[in-house]
């Protein structure tokens, strides 16, 4: 694995929506992609010969062990997941970062649903400027 960005903030402050906006991103630029699409979505990218896993879920430890559960399956090289502020899930993702060996990119979903679209662009934003080398 070579990045890993946690969408994070207590329930109800746009973290699914916030991430679903960022798999229809990928979607268009991507290779070849699978969605698996119910309330909480599970994707797989292919850009630029690189695998990117984003799973909306994460409220809990059970949700980031199947999200860590599914980044390993299918050799993703950047995941995106969401994630609480703080208790067993957030512990459970940094002990899997911490036996990877990187850290983990935090970005703060606040409660402002209009700025939804501008997260997700700021995260797909990153994501590009990893698949793409700069000039």
């Amino acid at each position: 694995m070579k990045k890993i960005i946690a969408l994070y903030g207590a329930a109800n402050k746009g973290k699914t929506t916030t991430l679903n906006i960022l798999v229809d991103l990928l979607a268009v630029v991507s290779d070849c992609y699978t969605i698996e699409r119910h309330y909480d979505s599970k994707a797989m990218f292919v850009i630029n010969n690189k695998t990117i896993g984003v799973c909306t879920s994460g409220d809990n430890q059970e949700e980031i062990k199947n999200n860590i559960e599914f980044f390993n399956k299918n050799e993703c090289e950047i995941i995106i997941t969401a994630t609480r502020t703080k208790g067993e899930g957030v512990s459970e993702l940094e002990k899997f970062t911490k036996k990877q060996g990187i850290e983990i990119d935090w970005i703060m979903k606040e409660n402002n649903l209009e700025l939804n679209g501008l997260v997700a662009a700021d995260i797909f934003r990153r994501i590009i400027n990893e698949v793409y080398p700069k000039c």
